[in-house]
C-alpha cells in the first residue's frame, strides 16, 4: 500500500477531514490533499508528526510493502542450529515469493505508465479520476477565508487538468463560471483572514463529481458588538428608551438572520418579526408621564442569552 493511500485511511479512521488533519500539523489543507494525491510526499518531520497522531510505526508509513494491519513482531533467536536452517530456508523462500510478486507489480506499474502517458497525450486522464479523491478537494459547510483561498486554487488547478469534469463557482449569486482565468478574479474578492467566513454548498453531476461550488459571503459579528446596543438599554428604562430599543432589535433582525432577538411586553410575547415588534412600541406608546402625572414610567428590561452569549429575548415589563 501506497503512503498516499495509508494518509487517506488513517485520516478517515480517526474522523479526521483534510482541514482537520491539516491544522494538526500546521500545513494548508492544499498540502494534504497533495500528499493524498500523490503529487507531492511528506518531509520526515511531516512523517513523524503523522507517525505520532495516528499511532503507528514511521517504518509503516514509509514502507509500501507493510499494510496498515501488520504488525512488527521481535523474532527470537532460536537456540538450536537446526531451527535457524529452517527458518533460513522459510526466510528464503519468502524472498523468492516477494521478489516474484515486485516483478509483477514492476510490469503492471509499467503498464500504468504506460496507459497514464497515453491517457495524459490523448486528454482520456479525467475519465479514470477517482470520485472519492476528486471530491475530497472540496468541502460542505462553513469555511474560513483562509481555507477558501485554498479551495479556489484547487479549483483552478482541477479545472486546469481534468477537461471531462470541469467545475462552476458561484460567488455571491454571480457566476465565475468554468474558466481558470474567471475563477482566478475571484481570488481577490475573497477576504483571506482566518475571520472571515464564507458558506460553501457543492452539487454533483449524474456520475457524482462535483460540477458546480456555491460560495455566500457569511456575515459575522461579535457578541460584544452585537450586545452592546441591548446591553447599553438593558435594566431600568423610561419609555422612549424602550422604544428605542425596539427600533435596535427592528434593525437587528433584519441584519443578522442567524441571530434573531425575540420581545416578550407584559408577559405576551410579540416574536420576532418587524411587524410583531412593531405592535410592542404600540403597546408601550409615547406617554412619558403616569396617569396620575406624577413621576416618568419606568420599565424594567431584562436579557436572556443564547448558548453561544448572543443576546436572545428581551423582557419588559412596567414598573
Amino acid at each position: 500500500m501506497e503512503l498516499k493511500d495509508k494518509i487517506i485511511m488513517l485520516r478517515k479512521q480517526n474522523a479526521l477531514s483534510q482541514e482537520g488533519l491539516a491544522e494538526k500539523l500546521n500545513v494548508t489543507r492544499q498540502t494534504i490533499s497533495k500528499w493524498e494525491l500523490g503529487e507531492t510526499k511528506p518531509s520526515v518531520d511531516m512523517l513523524n508528526e503523522m507517525s505520532r497522531i495516528f499511532n503507528v510505526g514511521i517504518e509503516v508509513l514509509t514502507n509500501d510493502e507493510i499494510g496498515l494491519d501488520s504488525k512488527k513482531e521481535k523474532v527470537k533467536k532460536p537456540k538450536n542450529r537446526k531451527y535457524i536452517l529452517y527458518i533460513l530456508i522459510v526466510i528464503l523462500i519468502a524472498a523468492v515469493i516477494t521478489l516474484a510478486i515486485r516483478i509483477g507489480n514492476d510490469r503492471e506499474n509499467e503498464k500504468n505508465r504506460f496507459w497514464n502517458f497515453f491517457d495524459s497525450t490523448f486528454g482520456e486522464t479525467s475519465s479514470k479520476i477517482d470520485i472519492e479523491q476528486f471530491n475530497g478537494l472540496l468541502e460542505n459547510g462553513t469555511r474560513s477565508g483562509f481555507f477558501l483561498s485554498s479551495d479556489i486554487d484547487e479549483i483552478i488547478d482541477s479545472n486546469k487538468t481534468n477537461k471531462e469534469h470541469l467545475i462552476e463557482v458561484i460567488f455571491d449569486g454571480t457566476s465565475y463560471g468554468k474558466s481558470t482565468e474567471k475563477i482566478s478574479e475571484l481570488k481577490d474578492k475573497i477576504n483571506d483572514g482566518v475571520d472571515s467566513k464564507y458558506e460553501v454548498s457543492l452539487d454533483y453531476d449524474k456520475e457524482g463529481y462535483v460540477n458546480k461550488v456555491t460560495i455566500t459571503t457569511k456575515e459575522t459579528v461579535s457578541t460584544t458588538s452585537f450586545n452592546h446596543m441591548f446591553e447599553f438599554n438593558s435594566g431600568t428604562q423610561y419609555n422612549m428608551s424602550v422604544r428605542d430599543l425596539l427600533d435596535d432589535v427592528i434593525t437587528s433582525n433584519n441584519k443578522h438572520k442567524d441571530h434573531l432577538v425575540e420581545v416578550v411586553y407584559q408577559g405576551t410575547s410579540y416574536g420576532t418579526d418587524a411587524q410583531g415588534i412593531r405592535n410592542a412600541k404600540n403597546a408601550i406608546g409615547t406617554n412619558t408621564f403616569k396617569e396620575n402625572g406624577h413621576g416618568f414610567i419606568e420599565y424594567e428590561v431584562s436579557l436572556d442569552y443564547d448558548d453561544k452569549g448572543y443576546v436572545i429575548k428581551i423582557t419588559i415589563e412596567k414598573l
